[in-house]
């Protein structure tokens, strides 16, 4: 059995790329089985939802401020509890493509 140093190219993008998902993916696995289930408040999330918020909040700042809340309230989304986990998984994948794609050998051009 040859050794990573010694081993082929491809061999070794190849582990990199396995090592890179299986750290990546084992901690979205991690945080998603020990995150807090999402506190429920029910009044509040109504009240952000409701179209008279809405309203209210397009009327002082317009509909660019509506998009910015709607946008900053799915961002906070993405870095808590669950959706931490999906976010660790969604950019495991993408670094571990953009690693591999990295590694391809690269034709002559002369």
């Amino acid at each position: 059995m040859t050794s990573v140093k010694q081993g082929r190219p491809a061999n070794r993008r190849h582990l990199l790329t396995g090592g890179i998902l299986a750290v990546g993916l084992g901690l979205a696995v991690a945080i998603y089985a020990t995150a807090a289930p999402v506190a429920e408040n029910d009044d509040i999330d109504d009240m952000v939802h409701s179209k008279q918020y809405e309203r209210q909040v397009e009327m002082l700042g317009g509909k660019a401020t509506v998009l910015a809340t709607d946008l900053d309230r799915w961002l906070s989304e993405l870095w808590h509890g669950q959706g931490l986990a999906h976010t660790v998984a969604f950019l495991t994948a993408v670094t571990a493509l953009a690693s591999h794609l990295a590694q391809r050998p690269r034709p002559d051009t002369r």
